[in-house]
């Protein structure tokens, strides 16, 4: 049985994720021991996933199926329902690599969050950083990023596809957030922020957390990431 405040709570949300989620679960079940909880949280999938679920039952701890008004909805919902000092969010589709058990046992009372290196489907690694580009653009990975559960610790889901920028760019700052090497984690490409690039919503958080300033420096931003990334696919062309 887990304990009462096991170390680290594991939650995936999912809604008829049939295809990736059998996956999914394999990674995070196979890291379940007395200091892991694994909390899923489904959004009253109609097809094959909670036939799925059930398979890992013996693993996950709390389960729930109900309809949710969206993915963030359900990430809040899931760390409500878990225990554990720190949660991590992998959804359907990830895969997690490993479990820092030790690093957050040493992170002291004062670290909101510690955050890791993630793995992109095509080989590239997203490294997190927290300096003055948080303010434009989001340095933290949420697949790699374990966050110490607190009050404070709520995904606003007014915002529909970056409300994880949102939320890092509201609770961290660079003196409590440890940025550590070796990759956690796998990242799906089909995640929602994939699905519906919202640079309006990105504006609209960066104006609402650090000042309309900062809107046209993440302008500029971007405008640089996607001339470089289209320079790079011409050269490799």
């Amino acid at each position: 049985m887990t304990p009462t405040r096991p170390l680290l709570s594991i939650i995936t949300v999912v809604r008829n994720g049939e295809r990736d989620i059998e996956a999914t679960f394999a990674s995070i079940c196979a890291f379940k021991g007395p200091d892991v909880e694994i909390v899923v949280v489904d959004g009253a999938s109609t097809d094959a996933t909670l036939d799925i679920a059930k398979r890992f039952a013996d693993r996950i701890d709390i389960l729930v199926s109900e309809p949710d008004s969206g993915i963030y909805d359900a990430m809040n919902k899931g760390i409500r329902l878990a225990h554990g000092r720190f949660v991590v969010h992998i959804n359907a589709g990830d895969r997690l690599l490993r479990v820092p058990l030790s690093e957050l046992e040493a992170a002291g009372d004062a670290v909101h969050a510690v955050s890791f290196p993630v793995l992109y489907e095509n080989g590239e690694e997203f490294i997190p950083a927290v300096d003055w580009r948080l303010r434009m653009a989001n340095g933290l990975h949420h697949q790699g990023t374990f966050y110490r559960r607190t009050p404070a610790l709520v995904y606003d889901a007014n915002f529909r596809t970056f409300a994880d920028f949102d939320l890092n760019q509201r609770l961290l700052h660079a003196d409590n957030v440890a940025c550590l090497p070796g990759a956690v984690a796998l990242h799906s490409a089909v995640g929602v922020s994939h699905q519906r690039d919202r640079f309006g919503e990105i504006y609209a958080i960066i104006a609402r957390n650090q000042g309309r300033g900062w809107v046209a420096g993440a302008w500029l931003l971007f405008k640089f990431r996607g001339l470089r990334w289209r320079l790079k696919k011409l050269f490799r062309s």
